[in-house]
């Protein structure tokens, strides 16, 4: 069965996709040792590892590139997901990297975010599932583009 195009505006996180696409070939998953950040150069400031522990899956960041921080106004590198309050940020939704686990395919999404420090962005992230076996989704490559729209409406 051929897989289902992700569509993405963020020439970027196209980019990502297209990089995990070749990596992973036939397979549900490339492995994270198949990533090469050298590769990666063009996009390295945009992407964010997650550790995927236990069962039921938890989520630590293990890598948050330094435009992911910029967009979230904080750097949560050793953060699991709760610590780092992502259901209260205005977009992130943990079930999305739970299905993509669980799925072991890739995930897009785009929100609009106003930010503690009343900026406006356009937002958009990819999720991409990484497997050192080639069964079980161990870690997920992310992405996240965040445009800024202007300072957000008065309230």
């Amino acid at each position: 069965m051929a897989e289902t195009p992700i569509r993405l505006h963020s020439e970027k996180l196209e980019d990502l996709y297209r990089y995990w696409l070749l990596k992973k070939g036939r397979r549900p998953a490339p492995a994270r040792a198949e990533i090469w950040p050298e590769e990666m150069r063009g996009f390295l400031p945009y992407l964010f590892l997650v550790d995927v522990i236990g069962e039921p899956p938890r989520f630590r960041f293990r890598l948050v590139g330094t435009k992911v921080v910029e967009a979230c106004g904080a750097d949560h590198t050793g953060d699991f997901f709760e610590d780092a309050a992502l259901e209260t940020r205005g977009g992130e939704r943990v079930d999305e990297y739970r299905l993509a686990v669980a799925g072991r395919h890739p995930m897009a999404r785009r929100w609009t975010l106003d930010t503690e420090d009343d900026r406006h962005l356009q937002c958009e992230r990819l999720i991409l599932p990484l497997s050192a076996d080639g069964e079980r989704v161990d870690m997920l490559l992310c992405g996240l583009a965040a445009q800024d729209r202007g300072k957000r409406a008065a309230r």
